[in-house]
């Protein structure tokens, strides 16, 4: 049966079992919405809070660096919320700004495919290849910024479909581009990116290039840069600290659960040293896979315990790298470095992506730029010997296939179901800090019965994400952006500056068809 939610009064507790991101993101939510209402516990088998952060450290000229192997880097138009509470932790002054460019390799030719600087003023460096490449990708921009407006978003077009439907681009560029470009988002296998849901592969650029801008003030700004991408100068761990603090959540580390079971009189916690801890309400912030392994023994529904276990098998694990030094996955090419770089090696089917770090870092001894690489890849790194590897993490991910995004809608239904919840960038929009945060918002304002309805709170990303009935249709913010692009092109490339001005034109009506403009591309 399902055990409905008794009145709840302020000596009630709450269990949160998963110290990482959602976990800690929940406590604070909770604490913030019901000040002092609840006692919170938070609990995790690992000796430290964090879960897959690990933090590690470097010197160079005498500077310690604090970096991340997992999620350090994010960006504040993609991730308001997320910025939001960088601010209220009081911690905006840790957080700094730099611009970001990209760079699309391949591997066995040693050229690039594509590429954008950091900075608009690196357009000039641009060869009339180039050109022609960023004129299609702003027909790109204007269709994708458009989709991702839709409303209701339409989480079920795979990336194929998404690509047929783009008949003012290339073939050659769909594959050689956007389809790599993808991948950094999608992180599935080189032969299977096209089975990926489309609007999970492109919210995040989008929301990147074209989202609202951040309520907190960046320490360094760049008018000029491109794109923006924030790194935290104390790690992901430091701010989750921080929060922790904040939440004024008792944590239990180094305590593995190892059941939960709803029972007439609460839900019990069951632990790997054999104590027990009854709780009014329990949130599962870990994965599909730990929640259908602490469910697995407990009276719930079995199709429920179906579905985790439906969703954890979306799910593959890859290897994080970390190197100093000497980068051992970046393009041959020093001048082709951007801060985000993909390798595509088409005949091996393999992709490897690697962050540098010291363009993403302050610089030491003034303009030295700290030589550190992230790196990882599908199906894993390439086997090769690396000598310059300093910090590994094996980390699971989710496959954001068609499937598990009709697997998540799922989930809503049995949020606050036997008193459980569960939390994480897997439960909605796209993987990130930002989704960890907005699944604990969510369940903050589910937790009381008053407020029983988590699937609203859940679902409704459109006010976050930019989506309204004004803005859907429409492209205004790709317009501006290629607006800028365009006040760079020369003269002698006037078929390009058309072009794109047609695109921008375009671009300002909800009700304009790109695939009108198909003469203008073919004449490139």
């Amino acid at each position: 049966m399902i055990y409905p939610l008794s009145a709840l009064s302020t000596t009630d507790n709450i269990g949160i079992i998963g110290a990482g991101a959602a976990g800690i993101f929940t406590a604070y939510e909770v604490e913030k919405k019901f000040p002092g209402d609840f006692k919170i516990d938070i609990y995790d088998q690992g000796k430290e809070i964090g879960g897959h952060v690990s933090s590690t450290n470097v010197t160079y000229g005498g500077k310690e660096y604090t970096l991340d192997a997992g999620a350090q880097f994010f960006s504040h138009k993609a991730q308001p919320a997320y910025d939001e509470l960088i601010e209220e932790a009081g911690l905006i002054d840790k957080v700094k700004a730099y611009p970001a460019g990209l760079t699309i390799w391949n591997s066995e030719t040693q050229k690039h495919l594509f590429w954008v600087p950091s900075t608009y003023p690196g357009f000039v460096k641009y060869s009339l290849q180039d050109w022609k490449r960023i004129v299609e990708f702003g027909f790109f921009l204007v269709a994708a910024e458009r989709f991702n407006t839709k409303i209701p978003p339409d989480w079920l077009m795979t990336v194929d479909d998404f690509l047929d439907g783009l008949d003012f681009v290339s073939t050659d560029f769909k594959k050689n581009v956007l389809k790599n470009l993808f991948s950094q988002f999608v992180l599935m296998p080189y032969d299977q990116i096209g089975k990926a849901s489309a609007l999970f592969a492109i919210t995040y650029f989008i929301q990147n290039a074209f989202g609202p801008k951040a309520k907190s003030k960046d320490a360094i700004k760049f008018s000029t840069a491109v794109f923006n991408v924030n790194q935290s100068e104390i790690g992901l761990l430091g701010i989750l600290e921080k929060v922790l603090e904040k939440s004024k959540a008792e944590k239990h580390t180094d305590l593995q659960a190892i059941r939960v079971a709803p029972e007439q009189e609460g839900i019990k916690l069951h632990f790997a040293d054999k104590t027990t801890k009854l709780v009014k309400q329990v949130v599962l912030a870990g994965s599909p896979a730990s929640s259908a392994e602490l469910l697995k023994d407990s009276v719930v529904d079995p199709e429920l315990k179906t579905l985790l276990k439906d969703l954890a098998s979306q799910y593959t694990e890859i290897t994080i790298t970390l190197q100093k030094d000497t980068p051992c996955w970046m393009p041959h090419d020093p001048t082709q470095w951007s801060a985000a770089n993909t390798l595509v090696n088409e005949s091996a089917k393999k992709l490897t992506f690697s962050g540098w770090m010291g363009s993403l870092s302050p610089p030491y001894d003034k303009d030295q730029l700290i030589p550190v690489f992230k790196s990882w890849g599908f199906p894993d790194l390439p086997d090769k010997p690396c000598a310059h590897i300093f910090h590994t993490l094996r980390h699971d991910i989710m496959q954001p296939t068609v499937e598990f995004m009709k697997l998540r809608e799922q989930l809503n239904q049995w949020q606050g179901k036997y008193g459980i919840f569960y939390a994480g960038g897997w439960t909605n929009w796209f993987d990130s800090q930002e989704s960890a945060l907005r699944s604990a918002k969510a369940i903050a304002a589910a937790i009381k019965p008053q407020v029983p309805e988590i699937t609203q709170a859940a679902s409704s990303t459109d006010k976050v994400y930019g989506r309204s009935e004004q803005t859907s249709g429409r492209s205004d913010q790709a317009a501006k952006w290629l607006s800028h692009l365009a006040s760079y092109l020369d003269d002698s490339l006037q078929n390009q500056k058309n072009t794109l001005q047609q695109i921008i034109e375009c671009a300002e009506k909800p009700d304009c068809d790109l695939s009108k403009l198909q003469p203008l591309h073919d004449d490139l």
